[in-house]
């Protein structure tokens, strides 16, 4: 399957793609971007930190936030890819696409993270 995956310009951009429910990749700083697409269990939001933007200690850092605050994180998945690139991924089904429900989730994708939006 080759999907189409847009480049989106800025975080309004990107909440218009994800809302009408086209994949689509925005580049929220260098060597961090946000992307929403279809994987394996659906469609989902990713947090994708490349390596060379990761800070030391990222991994155990977001860990202990995620497990510190389960409830506020439940659904947030955090791993790293075959690139080492740093990932925190939540299913985004069309009920939640609302723009509230989305910024809420882009929020808190990037607070697990320790990044400020």
């Amino acid at each position: 399957m080759n999907e189409v995956i847009i480049r989106s310009t800025d975080q309004q951009d990107f909440m218009t793609h994800v809302g009408e429910g086209r994949a689509s990749v925005w580049q929220w700083a260098p060597g961090i971007e946000l992307a929403f697409r279809e994987e394996g269990v659906g469609w989902g939001i990713a947090l994708n930190i490349q390596r060379s933007a990761q800070r030391p200690n990222l991994f155990s850092d977001t860990l202990k936030r995620r497990f510190e605050d389960i409830e506020s994180f439940d659904g947030y998945y955090i791993c790293l890819d075959g690139q080492h690139t740093f990932v925190i991924w939540h299913a985004l089904p069309d009920e939640l696409r609302s723009s509230d429900t989305l910024e809420q989730i882009l929020t808190q994708v990037l607070e697990l993270a320790g990044l400020k939006h």
